[in-house]
C-alpha cells in the first residue's frame, strides 16, 4: 500500500520526529487527528485544496462501491494551512479519549493502466493493481 498514498502517514509523534528531525506541532483536540502533511500545498491564498481519498467507515475500514472489488473514493477539501499541518495526538490523549475519525491520507493519481482494488487476502487493505 505504500505506493497508494500521495504522502507519508506517520504513526505517532515519535515516528515523525525520528524521520524528520522536527517536533510535531502541538495537538489540537478541536480538530480531527491528521497523520500526514502536504509539504507543498501551493498558493496559501487559495480557499481550499481537493484531495482524493479512500472513503472509510467510522471504524476506519474502507467502504466498497456496489462492485465487490472497487473501493469507494471521495474528494475531501482542506484549507492550505490544514493540508500542510499534522495533528498527531499525544500518547497521553490517545489512551484516554475516543478520538474522532482521522483525516484520511490522500491517494496518488492512478496511471491509465492502474485501478484500485481490495487485497485478496484482506478486505480492509486497498491496493493498486494493473488492469
Amino acid at each position: 500500500m505504500s505506493n497508494l498514498y500521495r504522502f507519508k502517514r506517520y504513526r505517532d509523534r515519535e515516528e515523525y520526529t525520528q524521520e524528520t528531525g522536527l517536533d510535531a506541532p502541538a495537538y489540537d483536540p478541536a480538530s480531527p487527528p491528521k497523520h500526514w502533511e502536504d509539504p507543498s500545498p501551493g498558493d496559501l491564498r487559495k480557499l481550499y485544496l481537493n484531495y482524493k481519498v479512500i472513503e472509510m467507515n467510522r471504524n476506519g475500514k474502507p467502504l466498497r462501491l456496489n462492485v465487490p472489488d472497487d473501493p469507494k473514493v471521495q474528494i475531501i477539501s482542506l484549507r492550505p494551512a490544514e493540508a500542510s499541518r499534522l495533528n498527531l495526538p499525544d500518547k497521553s490523549v490517545t489512551g484516554q479519549l475516543a478520538l474522532p475519525p482521522e483525516v484520511p491520507v490522500p491517494i496518488r493519481d492512478l496511471e491509465d493502466d492502474e485501478e484500485l482494488a481490495f487485497n485478496n487476502y484482506s478486505s480492509f487493505d486497498v491496493l493498486i493493481r494493473k488492469k
